[in-house]
């Protein structure tokens, strides 16, 4: 029984450690967005699309 218990610990763990790397991945990239975005000049955007 301890065993099965042990494994089961260590799967949970794995899902919260790839559940924080996604969530941590996704601000990264709309910080990276945002940024980009928001330096951007507007007027030479809209010029070109």
């Amino acid at each position: 029984m301890n065993e099965i218990s042990e494994t089961l610990v260590g799967i949970n763990q794995r899902f919260s450690l790839a559940g924080l790397m996604a969530v941590l991945i996704a601000l990264l990239t709309l910080s990276y967005q945002s940024t980009r975005a928001s330096l951007m000049n507007p007027v030479e955007r809209l010029r070109s699309e």
